[in-house]
């Protein structure tokens, strides 16, 4: 079967969480925990990073993030304290992983399948091509809202 759109989504996500690792990287302490849009830093790049399960995992599996409370990670509440840049760094790692996971079992025929955890915890119907443009889409919002951060401080940013 034919992977060329699975693998254009695939590269688009690599390519989103990329820059985000650099973000990461690139980011001062001194505005790290700094509220930016409404959210700290951090937790806007927290977010991005570990709201990646839902769009990946079926539905009876378990999220992987267990840093903060779902009020912290769905951003209904400012964190403080945040994880190092390190955390952050890893849980990209992991996310990446159950990501890949996901993208690898498809062929471009499946696309148009249900993304069951998906659909299960918003309440409305997502195939497997929303799931992974999301993928890329999501954490490209919160980038660009984090660069923002950057340029606003006088800094260089990523993009």
């Amino acid at each position: 079967m034919s992977r060329s759109v699975v693998t254009s989504l695939q590269g688009a996500f690599a390519r989103s969480l990329g820059m985000t690792r650099q973000f990461i990287e690139a980011c001062p302490d001194n505005i790290w925990e700094k509220k930016f849009g409404g959210w700290p830093i951090w937790q806007q790049v927290y977010h991005s990073i570990a709201v990646l399960d839902l769009f990946a995992l079926d539905k009876d599996e378990q999220p992987s993030q267990n840093m903060f409370s779902n009020d912290i990670f769905l951003l209904k509440e400012c964190g403080d304290m945040p994880p190092t840049k390190k955390q952050l760094l890893e849980l990209a790692d992991t996310m990446e992983a159950v990501c890949n996971k996901l993208i690898d079992s498809l062929d471009d025929s499946m696309l148009a399948n249900e993304q069951r955890g998906l659909s299960a915890k918003l309440g409305m119907p997502f195939n497997m091509a929303m799931a992974l443009s999301m993928m890329n889409s999501h954490t490209m919002y919160h980038l660009g809202c984090c660069d923002a951060a950057l340029r606003e401080h006088g800094l260089k940013g990523i993009f």
